[in-house]
């Protein structure tokens, strides 16, 4: 008993060490993973999972070693760590590109397909990770169905999308992989902004910013500030979203990064086109096409251009300014924007009734279509191809043509398009002299645009009478 009470201080103290030992480990490796993260952030590409290792590898090396590397610049950091699998991951992260040795390798992997859906090039991604077998390690899964939902959202498939980004979303805040949190909330904001669901939009976004400002993830913050903008434009809440916009053209002049601040003037523009502001829309896209370096971004402002042209009904400007941006979309594989802007140049060439012109452009855009799926609604091809035969009273194709439309139209519930198709195959059959179907076209196109537009069901109703 008295040996006992000897030896019980000393496991006591031995205990209280041990315990402090780990909580000063704890709280050195803490702090070391903070550290590295705010040198690593704004990196060409950033991951939690490889910040977080680099820090696990530093924490284990003498203290004097740890703060001499920390000492260097960034880009010197994979010369002394002497983990060659850490290293690589970190040379990854410095320079955005895997190395061709580095191709089997799943993490890596799923990261090119995160880096090629943030430039949007969803089919590349697409790709990547349909070459990669079923993740089993979860945050690598929630990486995959992140991309995953970035690309259904880019296919138009808004329900899969925004299952899939939860998913990925649930498991980034499991892991405490925080920017990647940010990410989550990113990715379902766009799917709600699309959706029309305005305001989990603005929730998600606003969380998604919380995240960044925390991190002081720069990039991020411009371009979760430039989004939020866009999502007050489609409210026509414009003064709000010009509030947005101009922070975001701060945040990036502030990192002196002129691709990003010059993609949020061509956001400005676009909403100087939804105001039907013609000459605005034109000045802003014609900055931010003089500033970009991007093809993409220069596509983009071409694009705007385009459109701006249509809405004054310049037509030779539309055709300029779309062929330009169709081979600029092409290049960056930008299937969306390609298929955009060769329907806004059709449009053109039927109204100068250039038709054969029109027609060949339609005609590419479903061959193209066939091979490479995006969000774009290919039932608005069929619907002006459909137009066509019917100026060349060739009446039967025409019928035949509007009909694929209204089967894409119904397939997608999409009311608006299905009333207008349902239109269009009233006025044919009133041409062919069968009033009864011609009347009993209308009488749907109505009830399709009841359902979607009232001043597209007035101006029906208008017809009816």
């Amino acid at each position: 008993m008295s040996n006992f009470i000897f030896i019980a201080p000393l496991i006591i103290l031995g205990l209280s060490l041990g315990f402090a030992y780990h909580n000063f480990f704890a709280i050195k490796r803490k702090f070391l993973c903070k550290q590295v993260r705010e040198k690593l952030i704004n990196q060409k590409f950033f991951s939690s999972i490889i910040s977080d290792k680099t820090a696990e590898y530093l924490v284990q090396l003498p203290t004097k070693e740890c703060r001499r590397i920390l000492s260097y610049n960034v880009s010197q950091w994979p010369e002394y760590i002497k983990d060659d699998a850490v290293a690589e991951k970190l040379k990854f992260m410095l320079s955005g590109k895997i190395a061709k040795e580095d191709k089997n390798d799943e993490l890596l992997m799923l990261f090119s397909a995160q880096i090629a859906a943030a430039d949007g090039l969803y089919e590349k991604a697409g790709t990547i990770i349909g070459c990669l077998k079923k993740c089993k390690k979860q945050p690598y899964k929630a990486i995959y169905d992140l991309v995953s939902a970035q690309i259904s959202l880019f296919e138009g498939d808004l329900e899969t999308a925004v299952i899939k980004a939860s998913t990925a979303l649930k498991i980034f805040k499991k892991f405490n992989l925080l920017y990647e949190e940010g990410l989550g909330y990113f990715v379902i904001g766009s799917i709600y902004r699309i959706s029309g669901m305005y305001d989990s939009a603005d929730i998600m976004y606003r969380s998604a910013l919380k995240v960044f400002k925390c991190l002081s993830a720069d990039c991020n913050i411009g371009e979760v500030l430039g989004s939020m903008g866009m999502l007050l434009s489609a409210q026509q809440r414009y003064g709000e979203a010009d509030d947005y916009f101009d922070q975001a053209v701060t945040q990036y002049q502030t990192i002196k990064d002129t691709e990003g601040e010059s993609f949020i003037i061509n956001q400005k523009a676009l909403t100087a086109l939804l105001r039907q502001d013609c000459a605005s829309a034109k000045k802003l896209s014609a900055q931010a096409l003089k500033n970009h370096k991007s093809i993409k971004g220069k596509s983009l402002s071409e694009e705007i251009m385009a459109r701006a042209a249509y809405f004054q009904e310049d037509w030779p400007n539309v055709i300029n300014h779309s062929i330009t941006a169709a081979a600029g979309y092409k290049k960056s594989q930008n299937y969306a924007g390609v298929y955009d802007s060769m329907y806004i140049n059709a449009e053109a060439q039927v109204r100068v009734n250039n038709l054969d012109e029109a027609e060949r452009l339609l005609r590419e855009i479903i061959t193209l279509e066939n091979k490479h799926k995006s969000c774009f609604h290919i039932a608005n091809v069929y619907t002006l191809l459909g137009i066509i035969f019917f100026r060349r009273r060739d009446f039967e194709r025409a019928e035949g043509i509007i009909n694929q439309a209204l089967k894409y139209e119904l397939y997608n519930e999409r009311d608006k398009g299905a009333a207008v198709d349902y239109l269009n195959l009233s006025i044919i059959e009133k041409a062919k002299g069968n009033i009864a179907e011609a009347e009993k076209y209308l009488e749907q196109a109505l009830e399709h645009a009841r359902a979607s537009d009232n001043k597209l069901y007035e101006m029906i109703k208008a017809q009816q009478n």
